[in-house]
């Protein structure tokens, strides 16, 4: 099947992941598929579950802002956000990832590791970066291709991105 089946979202309540909420939530509504909202904390770090509770209904409000059709569930997970959303990725390897990409900037992220980028390396879903400000209208989505398999197939699960964003 060419299309996502889902959209799984992470976020911490930053700017950059409340964009990939919203950002998720519309491509979701478009497509006519659910989004999963997971919040992730861990005790140890004052990341309480109430904090992730109250973040994941934040983010819940904010995709039905985004995108009141789409069916969504959010929720607080105990545990390591990175090995959670690697988890969902392997279960689901058929959804579209989505987080901020605010971890993919930084210099120590590249040595210390952050969430975006063990994405990168080890997510058997796509992953999909978003950043704050979202545009307001999407132009255009590249698409490159080498001519294999995996990025034909990946070229038009990008077209149907595109598509919903209503962009070329």
């Amino acid at each position: 099947m060419d299309s996502y089946q889902r959209v799984i979202v992470g976020t911490e309540g930053s700017p950059d992941a409340t964009a990939a909420v919203r950002l998720g939530a519309r491509i979701a509504g478009k497509l006519g598929i659910p989004i999963d909202i997971i919040a992730a904390y861990d005790g140890d770090d004052g990341r309480n579950r109430e904090w992730a509770e109250a973040t994941a209904a934040a983010a819940e409000a904010a995709a039905i802002d985004a995108a009141a059709d789409a069916t969504i569930t959010a929720k607080a997970v105990v545990g390591d956000a990175d090995e959670i959303l690697l988890a969902a990725a392997e279960v689901q390897p058929d959804a579209l990832l989505a987080v901020g990409s605010a971890g993919l900037s930084k210099s120590t992220s590249r040595l210390f590791g952050s969430t975006s980028n063990k994405l990168a390396h080890h997510s058997l879903a796509d992953v999909l970066y978003a950043s704050d400000p979202l545009p307001t209208t999407w132009n255009f989505v590249a698409l490159a291709t080498d001519g294999s398999d995996t990025s034909v197939a990946a070229a038009r699960k990008g077209l149907i991105l595109a598509r919903a964003l209503g962009a070329r």
